[in-house]
């Protein structure tokens, strides 16, 4: 289990909102019919921090070095990266020392793989990033999108909103948002007394588990003074569920 970095109680990450605005003077790797490259299908795809699963692509833009997509981009940064950021110094832009979104550009291919057009690697910053420009790079040699000519640039912008646990009060209705085509959603079920409150009834902490076995503190909530009949129709609905009461008077 790793450890909660956030001194800030109510932090419950960070909302990175990317627009991939266009490109220019991308390299070209489709041939013309006289076999010259002057063109290509580019297209973008985004990884969060070099992971090896990609949170995003744009579409794919026909024959053209300066393509233009004006693609959005969402992404959740958990609490302790999220804190990286919200510690970092304004001018803190290194690569290491925070979250780093990296774009990597390809040149779209039906009969054969993907061709590399380079890469981009953009430093999350709290202020966020209006229309900046990034010149392409090749890229670390050997890796795997390496392009030895890369050349171009792209511009983007993003934005960085800050997210916080709700507050649950009676009466209160917050919808759980299910992820597209999944039906299912593990909930675990237990409480906890804060400080400066007088326990007297039963707190609830509804923890909402992805698909890939986060915990996903967004659709994560905290809820007090909840009926032993609600508690009774969880138990019913869903399946090998382990439920610990614990009551201090």
């Amino acid at each position: 289990m790793s450890t909660r970095l956030s001194s800030d109680p109510n932090l419950a990450g960070l909302k990175v909102t990317l627009t991939i605005h266009n490109a220019t003077g991308l390299i070209a790797k489709d041939r013309n019919m006289f076999g010259k490259k002057t063109s290509s299908d580019p297209y973008v795809k985004v990884f969060y921090n070099s992971e090896s699963k990609p949170i995003g692509k744009t579409s794919v833009k026909k024959k053209t070095l300066n393509p233009e997509w004006e693609h959005q981009i969402k992404h959740i940064l958990g609490i302790n990266d999220g804190e990286k950021v919200r510690h970092a110094l304004p001018t803190a832009s290194q690569m290491g020392n925070v979250p780093t979104l990296q774009l990597v550009l390809q040149d779209s291919d039906k009969l054969g793989n993907d061709d590399n057009l380079g890469q981009v690697f953009v430093p999350i910053i709290l202020g966020g990033m209006d229309h900046q420009k990034f010149q392409v790079t090749t890229g670390a040699p050997n890796s795997k999108f390496f392009c030895k000519k890369a050349k171009g640039e792209i511009y983007i912008s993003y934005t960085v909103t800050t997210l916080l646990l709700p507050d649950i009060v009676t009466g209160n209705v917050l919808p759980l948002k299910m992820a597209k085509n999944h039906s299912k959603l593990k909930v675990g079920l237990g409480w906890q007394v804060t400080q400066r409150q007088t326990p007297v009834d039963l707190d609830v902490s509804i923890v909402a588990i992805d698909t890939d076995g986060k915990v996903d503190m967004k659709e994560s909530v905290y809820c007090k003074s909840w009926c032993l009949s609600l508690l009774s129709s969880f138990l019913i609905v869903l399946t090998r569920l382990t439920l610990t009461l614990l009551s201090y008077y």
